[in-house]
C-alpha cells in the first residue's frame, strides 16, 4: 500500500510543479477524479439545472479509469442521484482500491443499510447532502420528495 501511496504523492509533486513553472502542456495524471455516475433521479428539484434524467455511464469507461486510479488522490461521484447507479457499491470498491478518498454528493433518501455498509467498508470519506431547505415548510416548495425522508436518512449515515 506505500507504493500507491508513493505514485500519489510523486504525482502531487510533479502536478505541483509544472503549475507552478507555468508550463504550457504536461503529461501528467488528475489529482482528483469526477463522475457522473447517472443522469437518473428520484427528485424534481426546482432549482436543479438538470434537463434531462436519462442515461449513465457505462461500466466500460471506470475499467478505463482505473489504469489512472493509483496515481489521483481523490474521487468524486454525482449524478442525477448516484445512489441510483446499479453497479454504485462496485464504483466504492474500485476507489478503494486504490486509497481513493471518496466523495459523495446525494440527497440522501436512498440510504439503507446496505447502501451504509458499503460506504463504510469502503471507506467514504465524505458525503454531501443535497437538503435545500432547513424546515419542512420551505423543502415542499423546492423539492417533489418529503423532507423528513431526506432528515430521516441522515442518522443511518452517522452510524
Amino acid at each position: 500500500m506505500k507504493y500507491l501511496q508513493n505514485m500519489k504523492t510523486m504525482n502531487a509533486v510533479i502536478n505541483s510543479n509544472l503549475a507552478q513553472s507555468n508550463t504550457p502542456q504536461s503529461i501528467c495524471f488528475p489529482e482528483h477524479i469526477t463522475v457522473t455516475t447517472t443522469l437518473r433521479c428520484n427528485y424534481r428539484c426546482v432549482m436543479c439545472y438538470q434537463k434531462s434524467y436519462e442515461g449513465e455511464l457505462d461500466w466500460s469507461i471506470y475499467k478505463k479509469l482505473e489504469d489512472i486510479l493509483p496515481f489521483a488522490r481523490g474521487f468524486q461521484i454525482f449524478g442525477g442521484e448516484p445512489m441510483l447507479y446499479p453497479r454504485i457499491h462496485d464504483l466504492y470498491k474500485l476507489a478503494h482500491k486504490y486509497q481513493n478518498r471518496i466523495d459523495i454528493i446525494s440527497n440522501g433518501s436512498l440510504l439503507t443499510d446496505e447502501t451504509c455498509e458499503s460506504i463504510v467498508a469502503n471507506q467514504v470519506g465524505h458525503i454531501k447532502f443535497s437538503i435545500d431547505a432547513g424546515t419542512q415548510k420551505t423543502y415542499k416548495k423546492s423539492a417533489v420528495e418529503t423532507f423528513s425522508r431526506s432528515w430521516q436518512a441522515l442518522p443511518k449515515s452517522a452510524s
